[in-house]
């Protein structure tokens, strides 16, 4: 039992196996399957465009590897040849051809250096269709992403027209917007450039991920507010509030347009108004009430004061 305390635990296995993936796979699927067409939509393009471009620019960066070793191999002839000609022009006498020397010490001439390098570079070009296919076909599945994300209620709101000043999810939705429309100067260059050039696919690949990341976070910040919205519309439709709650359930970031309440929120606000009305008009009969009694004692004594007869009965009597 001594031993057995220091033994090392067993410890679980780098990789998840082929059963966990099958079900992270599944659980995937579920989640995208909840939610909306236009989301859907967006959730298999975007990936999946994305990976043709990185195939893409993948092939591009290898042609461009192989290009320029043979740039490489085709300087390394041809300086060479050059050293041999430039110590042939020192040695040989002038009657005597030096290219036509130096080609029978190296076995070739600058002719045949060109030729060698164009022909490596053509074969370096390795399936030129299928990556302009792929380049073309991604960008095409990318390209509605953003115009999908951006298919929530009340995105076109203005906030700051409205006088409510400028939200988060608004930002996002103009920052989306400038970078996907940045983006669209390189769809040409993504397709059409040359096969060793990765450029424009990179630069494609970067502006629409920034233009799917600040869609995505506003659509969820605009779905945040909405359910706060419905959930305090639901709160006084159903049991009412008082003012200071209408207050604070409306202050902060306004999504849309107003929700109407309904009939029950026309029939609290009809109530309050006659409890107004009526306690102003009892306030209005106190406040009569009140002068009433206080003219009722004033009056005795000013009898008094003012009556000099009842003044001289009074001492007669005395």
């Amino acid at each position: 039992h001594f031993h057995d305390s220091f033994a090392m635990p067993a410890t679980q296995a780098p990789f998840p196996s082929l059963a966990e993936l099958q079900m992270h796979g599944r659980h995937i699927k579920e989640a995208i399957d909840e939610q909306p067409p236009p989301i859907r939509t967006a959730w298999y393009l975007g990936p999946g465009g994305t990976l043709a471009l990185l195939v893409t620019a993948l092939i591009s960066s290898s042609t461009a590897v192989c290009m320029d070793h043979c740039l490489r191999v085709g300087d390394a002839l041809e300086d060479r040849l050059l050293e041999c000609m430039d110590r042939c022009e020192v040695t040989t006498p002038p009657s005597e051809s030096c290219e036509k020397t130096c080609q029978g010490q190296v076995k070739y001439t600058r002719r045949q250096v060109q030729r060698q390098q164009s022909d490596c570079n053509k074969g370096c070009d390795r399936l030129p269709a299928t990556n302009r296919l792929l380049a073309f076909a991604g960008v095409m599945a990318v390209l509605p992403v953003v115009p999908l994300l951006g298919t929530y209620r009340d995105a076109c709101s203005c906030e700051c027209c409205k006088g409510l000043g400028c939200s988060p999810k608004l930002a996002l939705f103009i920052v989306a917007w400038t970078a996907y429309g940045f983006s669209t100067l390189w769809v040409v260059p993504s397709v059409a450039e040359d096969a060793g050039d990765v450029g424009g696919k990179v630069f494609f690949l970067i502006t629409q991920g920034l233009a799917i990341a600040s869609m995505a976070a506003s659509r969820r910040l605009a779905e945040l507010a909405e359910v706060r919205a419905s959930e305090s519309n639901y709160r006084m439709a159903e049991f009412g509030c008082t003012g200071a709650e209408m207050v604070g359930a409306t202050v902060g970031t306004t999504v849309g347009s107003p929700v109407m309440v309904g009939p029950a929120m026309n029939e609290l606000q009809s109530t309050v108004e006659r409890l107004d009305q009526q306690v102003q008009e009892l306030n209005r009969r106190q406040a009569m009430m009140e002068k009433e009694l206080a003219s009722r004692k004033e009056a005795p004594r000013d009898l008094m004061q003012t009556d000099p007869i009842g003044q001289d009965n009074t001492q007669e009597l005395l």
